[in-house]
């Protein structure tokens, strides 16, 4: 918490020298917040693969977290917004629980008994008048407060409610199961903002000032876009593969082809048809060029990703080339083996020139 305080590493002095213990106070917090963000950064991990397997289920998706809470490091706060930026683009609301309940400063002694001042800090007096059992409650309150400010942090930006100071765990839980009665969606395209990954400020209220509950996300991420621009196309591919928005930018026609392999799989061919007239070419040495890449991914009924690939096309089409393609299109086969059953095949198709992007579904089911 305190990572870089010299009241707080003498306050952890005193209060060794109290308990007469002989340690080395800087060592000892260096390997606590080691430890600290390695265990956060794992929860992260844990919430983002949850959020990715909801992100492509249908209906609302709404995670409850219950958690006393935890601290984000300067390791693990550069990498927390990845987290809350997937949950924000797949409409997956986080509801979290403090599973403290309604609690008080710890590890602190009884009100009644006298503070104990130690003879000395290491090899030097206290600070005169410092009492330092009042400031280790201080920050041992400082940094419980935190914790929850992170579980808060979660639920407001994604538009999800905090339920915390209350033991009645179960009510709060049966209410953050919950979805909404009334839902809606609200857009805007802001204008000149820096794709720097930052969080910008949103404050939804109603007009004539009438008296609802409103439960929205309190911003939105500017996409930090790489600086290669085929990592950039292959990122936001990807994001957009486990959505279930139809986009339509260069048109496609999906088509799905299978045979039974035994009786326990099938090999399922999704061909995916481009159309050249629509696709934004850039003339360089005479030939007609763009990089398409093209994401293909198989869910089952659950929602739940069985397979998906990217390929990368690259089109340096001379003139005589492109004319016949134009008539036939450019047409992906991706092939993947599956088990018999029903599924979403969806496809996303993402071309460099104007940065145009088509996402499309398509159902098919292999019998048994």
């Amino acid at each position: 918490m305190n990572k870089h305080d010299e009241e707080a590493i003498q306050i952890a002095g005193a209060d060794a020298i109290v308990n007469k213990c002989v340690a080395d106070v800087q060592a000892i917090s260096r390997r606590i917040l080691e430890a600290g963000d390695s265990q956060t950064r794992e929860a992260y991990q844990y919430l983002e693969s949850i959020v990715r397997k909801l992100s492509g289920m249908p209906g609302q998706r709404v995670l409850v977290y219950v958690s006393p809470g935890f601290l984000i490091g300067e390791t693990v706060l550069p990498n927390s917004s990845d987290l809350l930026e997937r949950a924000v683009r797949a409409g997956v609301v986080v509801n979290t629980i403090d599973a403290r309940g309604l609690y008080t400063e710890d590890g602190l002694p009884d009100i009644a008994a006298p503070p104990q001042i130690p003879a000395t800090i290491g090899d030097t007096l206290p600070p005169e008048g410092m009492d330092y059992q009042r400031m280790e409650g201080t920050y041992r309150m400082q940094a419980q407060f935190e914790s929850g400010q992170v579980l808060q942090g979660m639920a407001a930006s994604t538009g999800g409610a905090y339920f915390h100071n209350r033991n009645d765990l179960e009510v709060g839980l049966s209410q953050a199961l919950a979805v909404p009665s009334v839902t809606y969606i609200l857009g805007f395209k802001p204008q000149n903002i820096e794709a720097n990954g930052k969080l910008h400020n949103l404050k939804v209220q109603v007009a004539n000032g009438r008296n609802y509950s409103i439960q929205a996300r309190n911003g939105y991420y500017a996409t930090k876009k790489s600086a290669d621009p085929e990592d950039q196309a292959k990122q936001e591919v990807t994001e957009t593969l486990f959505s279930r928005e139809e986009i339509i930018g260069i048109p496609v026609q999906m088509k799905t082809e299978f045979f039974k392999l035994d009786d326990m799989s099938a090999q399922l061919s999704v061909l995916t048809r481009l159309d050249t007239k629509a696709v934004k070419f850039r003339k360089i040495d005479g030939r007609s060029c763009d990089n398409v890449v093209l994401a293909t991914g198989v869910f089952d009924g659950n929602g739940q990703l069985v397979d998906g690939k990217i390929k990368e096309v690259t089109l340096k089409l001379q003139d005589a080339t492109l004319q016949k393609m134009l008539q036939t299109g450019i047409t992906v086969k991706t092939v993947f083996k599956v088990k018999p059953g029903a599924y979403i095949v969806r496809s996303v198709v993402r071309g460099s020139e104007g940065e145009q992007l088509t996402s499309q579904n398509l159902a098919t089911e292999i019998p048994r």
